[in-house]
């Protein structure tokens, strides 16, 4: 997820959230509540509750399915962040990663593990703790819709200080979406200055998203085939269709786009001004968060001076989240 994005999404959230002071309610230790919504989650630490369902916007939580690589195998890793707003701002993550060789539900235990692929962590603002011993179990992975569910508990220990040790019990996560290297994702393609750009050769190379609480969605898509990383971004603020013509600051009828590299010869950094291009978004499934469209865009490049031009691009059957 792009860092910039996240701090815009705290942003918003302390706007909307500040000042609230209901205390969540517990979090069962009989696995995944019954009434659950999507993207809910939840856990204990000592005797203190953490809970999503109580504060939905106070919080992101999204999975990563990275590819095997040579003796590693495909790794899910599930990423749950909780905001505080109670006196002053704190952010809380339990991070999760476990093997997936096969799609399928299971149990997976650090004691037990012998790949050294089974891992967690607690962070509490700037504090990191490291799991010495955890039990994670995927109740469902749905590859249709890029959904995960599960729960977990585990015995966490400061990294500076292991002897300081807490213990995270009554976990869950239900339908928490594989937001990147998710099962067909869509495509990205275009012509970069004449160069083609697809995402269709690079691993966990799009993804597209909304927050909880938020329209606005973000794109991101890499193209690193040729060695050089490449990235077109866009961010709209509704996702809905429509011809709309992009401009240098995000509005409800002004969507804006960027497309930098990272290890070229020089590289390049572009931003899109007024009536730099156009987006058309052709086609919106809302049931099955579908998006079909077409853009173009031109920039000035922030190093040489010089325009570089976006064309051509096609937006095929891409899928979005809501974190």
């Amino acid at each position: 997820m792009n860092f910039l994005h996240r701090i815009a999404f705290a942003c918003m959230l302390f706007l909307v959230c500040y000042g609230c002071s209901k205390s969540p309610t517990a979090p069962s230790d009989g696995g995944i509540p019954s009434t659950a919504t999507a993207g809910e989650f939840g856990y204990r630490v000592n005797d203190t509750i953490y809970d999503r369902k109580d504060f939905a916007a106070a919080g992101e939580a999204f999975g990563s399915l990275d590819p095997a690589i040579g003796n590693r195998p495909r790794l899910l890793s599930i990423t749950l962040n909780y905001f505080s707003f109670i006196g002053n701002f704190h952010e809380y993550t339990i991070g999760i990663q476990v093997p997936l060789a096969m799609v399928r539900p299971g149990t997976f235990t650090i004691a037990s593990d012998s790949t050294g692929f089974v891992s967690a962590f607690y962070d509490r603002d700037t504090a990191t703790y490291l799991a010495t011993s955890a039990t994670i179990t995927l109740v469902s992975v749905d590859t249709v819709n890029n959904l995960v569910s599960g729960t977990f508990r585990m015995t966490v220990a400061d990294y500076f200080d292991p002897s300081q040790s807490l213990q995270i019990e009554a976990g869950y996560f239900n339908d928490i979406p594989i937001a990147a290297g998710a099962y067909d994702p869509g495509t990205i393609t275009a012509n970069a200055n004449a160069s083609f750009f697809t995402t269709k050769s690079t691993p966990n190379a799009v993804e597209a998203y909304q927050f909880s609480g938020s329209n606005t969605l973000y794109i991101d898509a890499y193209d690193n085939d040729s060695g050089i990383e490449r990235e077109i971004s866009i961010e709209l603020y509704e996702v809905r269709p429509g011809t709309y013509n992009f401009g240098s600051q995000l509005g409800p009828i002004t969507p804006v786009a960027a497309y930098h590299t990272l290890g070229a010869s020089p590289d390049v950094q572009i931003q899109t001004d007024d009536g730099a291009g156009q987006l058309i978004i052709s086609q919106v499934d809302a049931v099955n968060h579908r998006l079909f469209g077409r853009f173009n865009f031109t920039g000035t490049d922030y190093f040489s001076g010089e325009t570089v031009q976006i064309s051509g691009g096609v937006i095929n059957n891409l899928e979005w989240f809501v974190l």
